[in-house]
């Protein structure tokens, strides 16, 4: 596990978790600090399924929230705000 992952969870904020596998330490980490954490199953590479994951992911946060897309698949060049990658690039980083 990254260290940003376990960053993440020792904060208050809302942790999403976006994988094709489940992580129980994860889960376990978030439990022990307080720290809400959903967890998505979605595999990044089919990437037809990235807009309505987007969607998914801002139906969780609050309005006012900052996101952090941390993405421990691959490489995402170059480094912009999320909603600015586009599927190319996603693509690109997780294949």
């Amino acid at each position: 596990m990254l260290q940003s992952q376990k960053g993440c969870l020792q904060t208050s904020d809302h942790c999403i978790l976006v994988s094709c596998m489940a992580h129980p330490e994860m889960q376990w980490i978030a439990d022990g600090s307080g720290t809400k954490l959903t967890f998505i199953s979605q595999d990044l590479n089919e990437t037809e399924k990235l807009p309505s994951l987007v969607n998914e992911i801002l139906t969780e946060v609050d309005v006012t929230s900052d996101i952090y897309f941390i993405n421990n698949a691959g490489v995402i060049e170059p480094i912009k705000p999320v909603g600015n990658l586009g599927i190319v690039n996603l693509k690109r980083a997780c294949g």
